[in-house]
């Protein structure tokens, strides 16, 4: 959705006390202290991607999916990590995972990101995956 209807929608559902949320993409979803965004996000397993890897000498023996991106995309990843080796070539199968994956976001450059939906999708992916590499 556009700025300007974002805005409106958050004006309106503030002053009636409700909850909003409206991040690009969807999988940028994140409760930011909302109590009923965050049970959303635990009751149905959707928003910003959360996973779990199980490594075993250096080799992805299992990936938990946590939160799921909304469009499955976390899941699709998941099934491909397993049996590769945890190191800087699991961006790269993560990013031809991506790409290959029919993400719903727009491919369009958006105005308020100055970038495609779907490029941001891809770039919170990979912020997982290196908090992961990381840790």
């Amino acid at each position: 959705m556009g700025g300007w209807t974002k805005k409106r929608l958050e004006e309106k559902c503030t002053e009636l006390g409700m909850e909003f949320a409206a991040p690009k993409p969807f999988c940028n979803l994140t409760s930011d202290g909302y109590v009923h965004i965050n049970r959303f996000i635990k009751e149905f397993r959707i928003g910003r991607p959360r996973v779990g890897l199980i490594v075993d000498n250096v080799i992805i023996k299992h990936v938990e999916v946590i939160v799921s991106a909304p469009c499955g995309a976390t899941y699709h990843l998941a099934r491909i990590f397993e049996g590769l080796k945890a190191d800087k070539k699991v961006f790269e199968v993560a990013c031809k995972g991506l790409s290959s994956y029919p993400c719903t976001a727009s491919t369009k450059v958006d105005s308020e990101l100055k970038d495609s939906i779907t490029h941001k999708a891809n770039y919170i992916m990979i912020d997982v995956l290196k908090g992961l590499m990381h840790s």
